[in-house]
């Protein structure tokens, strides 16, 4: 993604983005489907009202939240989950 992609949600205030595209483009269908937008909090873990769009970069302050979690079935085999 280049800097142009991400301008939109990198403004304050921006919570929201719709995007359409020829439904026949699956190309342009498959980005859509990707992109993520992620809420930006500052060091103290409080919302600061931005957004991001995953992969794109971070901003100095500015951070999102990530959860890992490992789940073990009886016999103690970790599910793995690919992405």
């Amino acid at each position: 993604m280049n800097q142009d992609d991400s301008w939109a949600s990198e403004q304050i205030g921006i919570n929201h983005v719709e995007a359409e595209t020829d439904p026949d483009n699956k190309a342009s269908q498959r980005v859509l489907e990707k992109m993520e937008l992620w809420d930006v909090y500052n060091i103290d873990k409080i919302k600061t009202g931005k957004t991001m769009v995953r992969g794109s970069e971070f901003q100095k302050g500015d951070y999102h939240l990530v959860v890992h979690a490992c789940i073990f079935n009886a016999k103690g085999e970790m599910l793995i989950q690919q992405r």
